[in-house]
């Protein structure tokens, strides 16, 4: 007699009651669990935390001050006195905002300080007629600067640095018409891209350095260099053009002068003086072209001895083309002759 079993039978497709209800009370486990993790736990608790609404201190500054975007000084802000329209005292850098025009018996601007930077920022010092003095002047410094823009119109020099005065910079001015010099530098530096025109005297370089890719035009004298030992001058690179007396003048010792182009100077014919004016010993002239300057293209004065003339290029001056009053000189050969040249020395000079 067979034996009646229940059986449990699940229906395909559905789940067991009591599983779901097993599954429903672990899915509550788990989120009270989260919760109570999430209150006690730092980094998960810090996600609802309200910091203070209260500033630290006030609003810090959103934008630059005068003097951060411009950390220089307006020269037209300083004080004068009797003498001078501004002066500078205190080292920086300093900078024109605008033309600065000269009145009667005084300086444009003195600089008394050592360690200065001048910018014209592309403005001029305009000397006033009748009585002026220099547009610019100094005392005795060291480590001055002084660019970009134009001095002219001043009774005496445009631009006076004073004796003793090391490594001045003078780069990128126009320095014209003036009474006495253009640029007179008792001091020693370096005087590059300037044009210095029409003026009483172009340029004067006292203290040893040196002059580079001026142009110099128009003046009494054009370049003058008179360093005395144990300093020395460079003259390079320059465009020296119809000035009355000397083109390059040389009275230093040891000195260079190459590169440069010398036209037309000595208008005045004046005898003794020529494009190139060597008045002392032991120079080095080189790779010079000296054309159409009155009197005499390369001339040596009758006591110096030593320098080397070489690879020089002179024109126009007749049987003064080189001038050399003592033979005590180290000169390279001196071609005459026209056409091909045969001559395979390296060192020589040609004179046409």
């Amino acid at each position: 007699m067979a034996t009646n079993r229940a059986y449990s039978m699940a229906v395909p497709g559905h789940q067991n009651p009591n599983q779901l209800n097993m599954k429903t009370i672990n899915h509550r486990e788990l989120w009270f669990s989260l919760c109570f993790l999430m209150l006690f736990n730092s980094r998960l608790s810090t996600c609802f935390a309200q910091g203070s609404l209260t500033p630290p201190g006030p609003p810090g500054p959103v934008m630059k001050t005068l003097s951060q975007v411009e950390p220089r000084t307006d020269v037209l802000t300083l004080a004068g006195d009797g003498s001078d329209q501004y002066i500078i005292t205190n080292p920086g850098s300093y900078y024109l905002t605008t033309n600065i025009l000269g009145v009667t018996n005084q300086y444009g601007i003195e600089i008394l300080a050592n360690n200065v930077t001048l910018d014209l920022n592309g403005f001029s010092l305009l000397g006033a007629p009748g009585g002026t003095y220099y547009g610019i002047t100094t005392g005795t410094v060291t480590n001055l600067t002084i660019r970009n823009g134009t001095v002219s119109g001043w009774g005496g020099a445009g631009i006076n640095v004073a004796s003793g005065s090391m490594n001045v910079f003078l780069e990128h001015l126009g320095v014209v018409s003036n009474g006495s010099f253009g640029i007179l530098d008792h001091g020693s530096g370096e005087i590059r891209d300037c044009m210095v025109n029409n003026n009483g005297e172009g340029i004067a370089l006292q203290g040893g350095g040196s002059v580079l890719n001026c142009t110099v035009s128009g003046n009494v004298d054009g370049i003058v260099t008179q360093a005395s030992p144990p300093s020395s001058d460079s003259v390079r690179n320059c465009y020296v053009e119809n000035n009355s007396v000397l083109g390059i003048y040389v009275g230093t010792i040891g000195g260079e002068v190459s590169g440069n182009l010398c036209v037309g100077n000595n208008t005045s014919a004046t005898a003794g003086w020529g494009g190139i004016s060597i008045n002392g010993s032991n120079n080095r002239i080189e790779n010079n072209h000296v054309a159409g300057n009155r009197y005499a293209g390369i001339i040596v004065a009758s006591i110096y001895t030593n320098n080397i003339i070489i690879r020089n290029s002179v024109s126009g001056n007749g049987t003064n083309n080189y001038l050399l009053l003592i033979t005590n000189q180290i000169v390279g050969p001196i071609i005459t002759t026209t056409g091909t040249i045969t001559n395979s020395n390296p060192w020589a000079n040609f004179s046409f």
